[in-house]
């Protein structure tokens, strides 16, 4: 985003449109490329962890140690429905792992 604030928008609609076209393939993506050089880093990845899931991101390299990070993925993940019964947001709460 730093360096063009067009690319963050270019990867999410770039995986909405590979998750479209190709069943079965799964999608990856760094997250700290997408704040590289900008303030309050871990805001925007984890911003832009939630959108991209909502467009299919099946995957990402992130901090495991950012409880943030994690209750945003969490949240993600079951508000697109792919945490059946809330399960996985839940027993991470239970262990501590969100913030």
């Amino acid at each position: 985003m730093g360096a063009d604030s067009n690319y963050a928008r270019a990867t999410l609609d770039a995986i909405e449109e590979i998750m479209k076209q190709f069943q079965g393939v799964h999608t990856v993506c760094g997250l700290t490329n997408v704040s590289h050089g900008l303030p309050n880093r871990k805001l925007v990845n984890r911003t832009f962890l939630a959108e991209a899931v909502a467009r299919g991101l099946d995957a990402a390299i992130l901090n495991p140690a950012d409880k943030q990070t994690l209750g945003a993925l969490r949240a993600a993940l079951m508000l697109m429905g792919k945490d059946e019964y809330c399960m996985g947001y839940i027993k991470a709460f239970r262990k501590g792992l969100l913030a």
